[in-house]
């Protein structure tokens, strides 16, 4: 598993359980989330983006899985 990000994502959150739901019971998951800015941004003002009408703003980020 490859997690790729451009350099407007400085930042990752991740989410884990150990009760997620299938067809077989519950197994263990994670869940990853690319950010552009820390968690708490809209109290800490910290890379706060703002954008002006009309602009446009891109962040390119995916994962990639290759069977072994």
């Amino acid at each position: 598993m490859q997690l790729f990000l451009d350099s407007s994502c400085g930042y990752i959150q991740a989410f884990t359980t150990e009760d997620f739901a299938t067809d077989d019971g519950t197994v263990t998951a994670l869940a990853v989330e690319p950010m552009t800015a820390p968690a708490d941004l809209f109290n800490s003002g910290h890379g706060l983006r703002w954008l002006e009408p009309g602009e446009v703003w891109e962040a390119i980020w995916g994962v990639r899985y290759r069977q072994p």
